[in-house]
C-alpha cells in the first residue's frame, strides 16, 4: 500500500502531493508499474495478471485493443480523454508508476491509482513529476492494422464514416464506403482541426481514439465528452 500521506486539514477537499509519496528505500517501486497495468486493464473491464500474460500488449491485441505509448505529456492525454499508466518521480528521487482513472481541469484536479490506493492530486504538480513515457490503450474498429492515408481503401473506412455521420447528426451513407476518398479526407481534416490533433487526413491511433471517445458507448473516460463538433 502507499506510505501515508501529510496530514490533511479538510480530508474531503485537501489533494495529495505526489512529490510527498515515498517508501522505504528496500521496496520494490517495479511492482507499482504492474499494479498500474492491472488498474488499467481494470477499466476496461479486463483482469490483468502479468503470471500469465506477461506482455502487457499482447494481452490487450487478444482482447481487441491496441497500445498507445508516448513520451509524457498531460495535455496529450487529455486530449485523447483515456486512462493511461504514467511514470512520477516524487521528491527524493523515487520513480514509480501510477494509473490516471480522471480529470477534473475545472478544479485542476487529477484522480490516480497507485499502489491499490486512490488519490487526487494538483494537475500543475502531477504535471511536474511526469516522467519517462506513457501508456494507454484503445479500442481498435474492426479490420484496424496500421493508419490509413488518403486515397486508400480500408475495412476501417464504414466504421469512421458512420461515427463521423454520428458526431455530426446526418444520416449514414446508404452504401458504406470502402474507399478514403476527398470528401471524407476533408471531414477528416476539419475532425482534427477542431480536438486540436495533427491535421494531416491520416485515420492515425489519435484520430480514432478521439472519435471512439464521442461516440462509442462504454469506453472508459477521464471526463465526460462532449459531442459539439459538427
Amino acid at each position: 500500500p502507499l506510505p501515508a500521506a501529510e496530514p490533511a486539514a479538510e480530508p474531503a477537499a485537501a489533494l495529495s502531493n505526489p512529490a510527498h509519496w515515498q517508501w522505504p528505500d528496500e521496496t520494490d517501486l517495479g511492482a507499482t508499474e504492474v499494479l498500474a497495468y492491472q488498474g488499467l486493464f481494470r477499466r476496461w473491464g479486463l483482469d490483468y495478471d502479468p503470471r500469465n500474460a506477461q506482455v502487457v500488449c499482447r494481452f490487450a491485441r487478444q482482447h481487441q485493443l491496441g497500445c498507445l505509448h508516448q513520451p509524457a505529456n498531460l495535455d496529450e492525454l487529455q486530449r485523447l480523454n483515456l486512462p493511461a499508466v504514467i511514470g512520477l518521480s516524487n521528491a527524493v528521487g523515487q520513480r514509480f508508476h501510477a494509473t490516471l482513472v480522471g480529470l477534473d481541469v475545472l478544479q485542476g484536479s487529477a484522480t490516480l491509482e497507485v499502489a491499490g490506493d486512490t488519490q487526487r492530486v494538483d494537475l500543475g504538480e502531477l504535471r511536474e513529476l511526469l516522467q519517462g513515457n506513457q501508456l494507454l490503450l484503445w479500442r481498435m474498429p474492426p479490420g484496424y492494422q496500421e493508419p490509413v492515408r488518403p486515397e486508400t481503401s480500408s475495412p476501417v473506412i464504414p466504421w469512421l464514416d458512420a461515427r463521423l455521420a454520428q458526431l455530426q447528426g446526418r444520416a449514414a451513407p446508404p452504401v458504406p464506403r470502402q474507399h478514403y476518398d476527398e470528401q471524407l479526407q476533408l471531414q477528416v481534416l476539419a475532425f482534427q482541426h477542431h480536438y486540436q490533433l495533427v491535421t494531416d487526413a491520416v485515420i492515425g491511433p489519435q484520430t480514432l481514439i478521439r472519435l471512439a471517445a464521442l461516440t462509442e458507448p462504454g469506453v472508459p473516460l477521464l471526463t465526460a465528452a462532449e459531442a459539439d463538433w459538427e
